[in-house]
């Protein structure tokens, strides 16, 4: 069983590698994924044919946000609340599925806009054992 993870783990690795840009190598556009919100996905100006990223003038070009993964350990109860927040959230709101990322990006963007909840939670950040 160990192997198999070990063998997983590795093509994973091989995966992600082939996945990052090499360097020289021609920018390709992306497109976003379906899930991504239009708000974080910024469109990227197609180069003219022999146009390097580069030689574009500052004006023309856009800033791609570069997306970060992040992971979170949560305890299985936890993760449990959280399976039965979005279930029944998709069942209030009518959609088949509300996905966790979807609820942490908005939680992060409430806690930028929200200031009485950014304060509630500070508040109990500063509660816990660091």
């Amino acid at each position: 069983m160990a192997t198999r993870r070990a063998e997983a783990a590795a093509e994973k690795t091989a995966r992600m590698r082939a996945r990052r840009p090499q360097p020289g190598a021609p920018e390709v556009e992306q497109t976003p994924a379906a899930d991504v919100p239009q708000d974080l996905a910024a469109p990227s100006p197609t180069p003219t044919p022999g146009e390097t990223p580069a030689a574009r003038p500052a004006e023309r070009r856009v800033q791609r946000p570069e997306w970060v993964r992040t992971t979170v350990d949560l305890t299985p109860q936890m993760h449990a609340d959280l399976e039965d927040w979005t279930r029944d959230t998709a069942r209030s709101i009518g959609r088949p599925r509300v996905k966790r990322v979807e609820v942490i990006r908005e939680l992060v963007r409430q806690l930028r806009t929200d200031e009485a909840l950014a304060a509630r939670v500070r508040d109990q950040l500063s509660r816990l054992d660091g």
